[in-house]
């Protein structure tokens, strides 16, 4: 969906990414497709996890459950591809203000960030979650004193080589909202990969977008 509200997921770039996904969902765990926000970080302590996409949680989930574990984590930019429009790759990121508080209660990020918490405040409360995505919290020593091992959450924050985006954006942030919380795209990728005809798949995101500009 564009800026405008225009439907845009008939088109070829959204073909293409559904595609690839196809693909990938190939080498996931076969349980995958019914995780939930914690199974990630359960199959990373298993000992069966090796590459996870996911905030420092993970990490200190591991170091709180699995030490052994944690000691062998590091955290690193997003690999590399080619950004629709321009010939050069790049790292795409995406940047999400939450925190474990803040998902358990919408609304909370917007209102913690209007309480203008000093940088000390935001330090203190960092080294227990994590930080909403503004370019100057990205020098905390945090992020090179944390460990095991020292220095493991350094590269989460942006390096400078990231494209950072919003989630879901252009979308308008209201429908943006309701596409990333009822995981539009994922369920995508799933009916794609479990065998349904592409442009099925496309009937029914377009129908779920439909419904989400009414309301």
């Amino acid at each position: 969906m564009n800026a405008k509200g225009d439907i845009t997921v008939k088109s070829d770039a959204v073909r293409q990414v559904l595609e690839y996904a196809k693909r990938l969902a190939a080498f996931c765990p076969p349980d995958a497709v019914a995780w939930d926000d914690s199974s990630n970080n359960k199959w990373l302590i298993s000992g069966k996890g090796a590459l996870i996409f996911n905030p420092p949680s993970a990490w200190a989930v591991a170091k709180r459950d699995a030490p052994k574990v944690a000691e062998l984590c590091w955290t690193h930019g997003f690999p590399k591809g080619r950004r629709r429009g321009s010939t050069r790759s790049c790292r795409v990121s995406t940047a999400r203000g939450s925190s474990p508080r803040t998902r358990r209660r919408p609304g909370a990020c917007c209102s913690t960030s209007r309480r203008a918490r000093p940088r000390s405040g935001w330090w203190r409360r960092g080294r227990v979650t994590t930080f909403p995505p503004y370019l100057k919290f990205n020098n905390f020593k945090t992020w090179e004193d944390e460990g095991p091992p020292k220095g493991t959450l350094y590269h989460y924050p942006n390096k400078g080589d990231q494209v950072i985006g919003v989630v879901c954006s252009p979308a308008p942030p209201l429908i943006a909202a309701q596409i990333w919380n009822q995981a539009i795209q994922p369920k995508m990728i799933v009916r794609h990969f479990q065998g349904e005809p592409m442009e099925k798949t496309l009937d029914w995101a377009e129908s779920e977008l439909e419904g989400f500009r009414r309301t």
